[in-house]
C-alpha cells in the first residue's frame, strides 16, 4: 500500500499516470481491443473528483498487468462523441470492454480500491481468496432461513453500496460480529437494500443504512406483544364506545390525546409492522459505532460480550433472578425471609382493618346489651303482681337466644395476636424451584444463560447450599490459577455469577 502511495505521488509530481486518457479517435480501437475497464467522467463531477485517487491508485495496480488489463478514463466534457455514442447519462460511470465485439459489462459495486480490484482480477484470470467476514451476507433467497430463525437474535443492516454512511458503518458490524461466539445465538447480517427495494419494503427501510433487530422467539415470555397490540386496540375500541353519550369537545378531546399517545409510542420504539413469530422487530436509532451496537444486541439478546469477544464482570447477572434465588436460598435454609415493603404495607392495612373491625363489634355488643336491658325492664314491669316462679329467667334465655348470645364468650379488651414483623416463613423447596424456574422462562434471553440457571437450581434443590458455595469457590480459583481460552473464561464467569445469586442471605439458621 505505502508503494503505491509513494508511486501515485510521484507520478503527480511529475505529471504521469498509469491511467490511459482515450479520446474520440482511440477509444474505437480500444474497446474493440478489449480488456479495458473505462472511466467517463466530467471534471466539474464532485463524485469523479472524489474517485480521482482512488482510480489513479487502481492504475498503479494494474500496472504489472498491463498486458493483461489497461485502466483507462474519457473525459466527456472533451470527447462529447464517444460519451454521446456510449449514452453515458451520468458521471462517473465505470464500464469494463471484453473486446471482439462482445457487450460491455458496468461496474455497480463499491467504488474503492478493493471493490474494483475484486471486480477486476477475475477477468485476467485471478481468483482472491475471499476476505473471511464476521458478517453474514443476505440476499432474498437466505434471508427467510437467517433472519426467522427462531433460535437466532439477528441484526441486520439494510444498506446500499453507494452509501457513505453504510461504507463507514462496515468496518464496525465486522467488530460486533467478531465479539459473538456460536453459543450466543447472535448473528450480524447485512443486505443490499438498493438491489433489493421490492423485497425489504415491508420492513419499512427509509434510508441508508437502517438497522433492525429480530429477537428469538422466547415461548415462555411473559405476554406477546402481538397480544398487548390487540388489547390496547380492543381498550381503544371500548373507549369510543363509551363516548357516544359525551359532548363533541370531550369526545374531540380523548381522540386527540389517544392520537398523542399512538405517536409517541412509534416515535420511541419504531417497530414494524411486520413480526418474528409475535416477537417485535426492533429499530435501532443509536450510534453506529461498534460499542453503542454491541451494547444494544447484548441489552436485546440477554448476551455480555466485550468488544473482540470476552465478556464483563456482570456476564450471567439477570436482576430479575435476583429475588426468586433469595427465596430458594431461604427456602433450602429453612430461614425466614425479609418482607419486602409492599408486603409489610399490606399487613399494616390489614392489621388496622381488624382494629377496626374489633372496634365496630364493641359497639354492636354494647347496643346488644343496651336492648337486652331494656326488654328486661319491661319483663319484671309487666311481671309485677303475678304469682309466677322466677318469670324472668325462661324469657332471658329467648332473649339471648333471639340475639345469638347464649353461650357466647366475652370478646372485650385487646385483640390478642402476633406483633407486626419483618420476617415471614419461606416457601416449600418445590414451589420455590418452580417460581425460580419460571422466571428463568420469563426473563434470560440467552438459551445458554438459562440452561445454566436451570442447572444450578436443579443442583442446589437436590444438594443445598453447601453445593452452591463449594462450586463458586471451584470456579473462582480456576479464573484466577487456570489457562482457559476466551470462550471458557466467559462460561466460567457466568456460571460463577449465577452461583453468587444464590449466596446473598446469610447461611446462619439464627438469621
Amino acid at each position: 500500500m505505502l508503494w503505491a502511495v509513494v508511486a501515485l505521488t510521484w507520478m503527480q509530481i511529475e505529471g504521469k499516470s498509469s491511467v490511459v486518457k482515450l479520446t474520440d479517435e482511440t477509444f474505437p480501437d480500444a474497446a474493440e481491443k478489449g480488456h479495458i475497464f473505462v472511466k467517463f467522467f466530467s471534471p466539474s463531477c464532485h463524485h469523479c473528483v472524489k474517485l480521482a485517487p482512488v482510480y489513479e491508485e487502481l492504475g498503479v495496480f494494474f500496472e504489472k498487468y498491463k498486458d493483461n488489463m489497461t485502466i483507462a478514463e474519457v473525459d466527456c466534457s472533451r470527447q462529447g462523441k464517444t460519451c454521446d455514442f456510449q449514452s453515458i447519462e451520468g458521471y462517473p460511470t465505470l464500464r469494463y470492454y471484453p473486446g471482439g465485439g462482445a457487450e460491455w459489462e458496468e461496474f455497480q459495486g463499491e467504488r474503492s480500491v478493493e471493490g474494483l480490484k475484486d471486480f477486476l482480477l477475475p477477468k485476467i484470470g485471478i481468483v482472491r481468496r475471499p476476505k473471511f467476514s464476521f458478517v453474514k451476507t443476505l440476499t432474498p433467497g437466505n434471508f427467510e432461513a437467517v433472519v426467522m430463525n427462531r433460535t437466532e437474535n439477528v441484526l441486520v443492516a439494510f444498506t446500499a453500496p453507494w452509501c457513505a454512511h453504510c461504507k463507514k458503518l462496515k468496518p464496525q458490524l465486522e467488530i460486533v460480529g467478531l465479539s459473538f461466539k456460536p453459543g450466543d445465538n447472535v448473528t450480524i447480517a447485512s443486505i443490499d437494500a438498493s438491489a433489493y427495494r421490492d423485497f425489504v419494503e415491508p420492513y419499512g427501510i427509509p434510508g441508508f443504512p437502517t438497522i433492525k433487530f429480530f429477537p428469538a422467539v422466547r415461548e415462555h415470555a411473559v405476554g406477546t406483544p402481538t397480544a398487548e397490540k390487540a388489547k390496547k386496540e380492543a381498550d381503544a375500541s371500548a373507549s369510543t364506545t363509551t363516548t357516544t353519550n359525551t359532548s363533541e369537545g370531550e369526545k374531540k378531546e380523548k381522540e386527540e390525546k389517544q392520537e398523542e399517545e399512538e405517536e409517541e409510542e412509534d416515535d420511541d420504539d419504531y417497530y414494524t409492522a411486520i413480526t418474528k413469530e409475535g416477537m417485535r422487530i426492533i429499530t435501532y436509532r443509536g450510534e453506529k459505532e461498534a460499542v453503542p451496537l454491541l451494547q444494544f444486541v447484548n441489552e436485546q439478546s440477554g448476551t455480555w460480550r466485550a468488544v473482540g469477544g470476552g465478556v464483563g464482570s456482570s456476564a450471567g447477572v439477570v436482576s430479575e433472578m435476583a429475588e426468586p434465588l433469595v427465596v430458594l436460598s431461604h427456602a433450602l435454609t429453612k430461614t425466614p425471609l425479609p418482607m419486602t415493603e409492599e408486603e409489610i404495607e399490606k399487613m399494616e392495612e390489614e392489621e388496622e382493618e381488624k382494629e377496626k373491625e374489633l372496634e365496630r363489634e364493641k359497639e354492636r355488643e354494647k347496643e346488644r346489651e343496651r336492648e337486652m336491658e331494656k326488654e328486661k325492664e319491661e319483663m319484671e314491669e309487666a311481671s309485677k303482681g303475678e304469682e309466677k316462679k322466677d318469670p324472668i329467667v325462661p324469657r332471658k334465655k329467648n332473649l339471648k337466644k333471639k340475639y345469638g348470645e347464649e353461650e357466647r364468650e366475652e370478646k372485650g379488651g385487646k385483640r390478642k395476636g402476633k406483633k407486626l414483623g419483618m420476617k415471614k416463613a419461606p416457601p416449600s423447596v418445590g414451589e420455590a424451584v418452580r417460581q425460580a424456574e419460571a422466571a428463568v422462562d420469563a426473563h434470560v434471553k440467552s438459551r445458554y444463560v438459562a440452561g445454566q440457571y436451570k442447572r444450578y437450581i436443579e443442583r442446589a434443590a437436590k444438594e443445598g447450599l453447601g453445593y452452591v458455595e463449594a462450586e463458586k469457590a471451584r470456579l473462582e480459583t480456576m479464573l484466577t490459577s487456570g489457562s482457559f481460552s476466551d470462550r471458557q473464561k466467559g462460561e466460567l464467569v457466568v456460571r460463577r455469577n449465577i452461583l453468587a445469586l444464590f449466596l446473598v442471605m446469610p447461611l446462619s439458621s439464627d438469621s
